[in-house]
């Protein structure tokens, strides 16, 4: 089939609907996609979009065949090849569920997670083995944040006596 070189006149409809993915889609290429489309409608030419876009004119004219033959459908990613992510939405609840825990709770050492420790943790929990980096990124990607430790001696103090040094100090700071 011979690519179209513009698209076909689209109804309010279709229009409507090109408005919405360049307005709200939450991924920038079909956006961009859909811009073309626009573009095109408004009757600019394959080598005008292309250079007002940045891209070449045969992804212009891909994009536009793409429309032309399965609506908007056809200008959303399509999936790609490969393995499947192995920080499935499982592995998330545990990464987020580890990272509220104070790791003694845990039986372990340690009172402060770090990225290379969750990493070994997930490991015995799930069995899914991700390089600390990917870890790292994964986390920024779903706002995950483990905290500074809060460095108190509080579980070795005498509170009776905690309480005499507190009330000794505020009679102090009076009589100044």
């Amino acid at each position: 089939m011979k690519r179209p070189k513009q698209v076909h006149p689209l109804s309010d409809s279709e229009l409507t609907e090109i408005q919405q993915v360049i307005s709200t889609h939450p991924k920038p290429r079909v956006r961009v996609r859909a811009i073309m489309i626009r573009m095109s409608h408004e009757g600019l030419s394959a080598p005008e979009i292309a250079t007002l876009l940045g891209v070449s004119r045969q992804t212009v004219l891909h994009q536009i065949q793409r429309y032309q033959e399965s609506g908007i459908i056809g200008i959303e990613d399509r999936p790609r090849s490969g393995a499947p992510a192995k920080a499935n939405a499982e592995y998330i609840a545990t990464l987020k569920q580890a990272v509220a825990s104070d790791p003694r709770e845990l039986g372990y050492r340690f009172s402060v997670w770090s990225v290379e420790r969750l990493q070994k943790y997930l490991v015995e929990q799930t069995g899914v083995e991700l390089s600390p980096i990917y870890l790292h990124d994964l986390m920024r990607k779903h706002d995950i944040v483990y905290r500074k430790p809060k460095h108190t001696l509080e579980h070795k103090q005498d509170p009776e006596e905690v309480s005499q040094k507190k009330r000794l100090l505020e009679f102090l700071k009076k009589t100044q």
